[in-house]
């Protein structure tokens, strides 16, 4: 039998300019007894991702908040259902998922590896375009993360250059990351009736497939 496929759906992520950053009242509180918020890493319609410090790993991480009230009592069960999935992608290509839960205020969150580097968005940017040995190597690294993915029946959903991170390593050598496997399925199910009446659709249409943008 096929596995049942999970779809995670991400927001698009915009970076925020600082301002925002210095009036968010999380940042510099602890959440869910182990979270210490330390800055603002960017945010969208329904959810902030932060950078904090998960006092009983003692390492940094990005902590991706859902804002108290986008999930009725039953959704948030299948969005823990659901985001316990992600917990299990085990891969060099991946940011890791490290746990999820409901903070003291009722807001759904996600904790993921914090991976130092560059969105491949930016070097795109900043190089005007890549090499194709360079170009050639992230492919296969961005597709074996997808391969690893896939095969444990989770969905991106919105992969992009924004949400694939290149991670310095040594002797010069990078590593491609897929980030923001995020947000469950139910964040979209949640939100459908408004969606319907809009037309508007989940991820980023320049980089989906053509049966999903019609």
């Amino acid at each position: 039998m096929e596995k049942e496929r999970i779809k995670l759906v991400s927001e698009p992520v915009q970076m925020d300019d600082g301002e925002a950053a210095e009036h968010d009242p999380l940042v510099g509180k602890v959440i869910a007894g182990h979270l210490e918020i330390l800055s603002i890493l960017g945010a969208g319609g329904m959810s902030t991702v932060y950078k904090a410090q998960h006092l009983l790993l003692d390492r940094l991480v990005a902590v991706k908040l859902v804002q108290a009230g986008q999930f009725k009592a039953k959704a948030t069960m299948r969005f823990q259902q659901e985001a316990k999935a992600a917990t299990k992608l085990n891969h060099p290509n991946i940011a890791t998922v490290r746990e999820f839960g409901v903070d003291e205020e009722g807001s759904a969150y996600l904790v993921m590896d914090f991976v130092e580097g560059m969105p491949l968005s930016d070097a795109i940017k900043k190089a005007s375009s890549l090499d194709a040995a360079r170009t050639r190597k992230l492919m296969i690294q961005i597709c074996e993360g997808l391969k690893h993915a896939h095969e444990a029946g989770v969905v991106h959903r919105d992969l992009k250059p924004a949400n694939i991170i290149l991670s310095p390593g040594e002797g010069g050598q990078e590593t491609a990351k897929l980030v923001d496997f995020g947000i469950a399925k139910i964040v979209d199910e949640e939100s459908q009736a408004n969606l319907t009446q809009t037309g508007e659709v989940f991820g980023t249409p320049n980089y989906m497939s053509p049966e999903q943008c019609l």
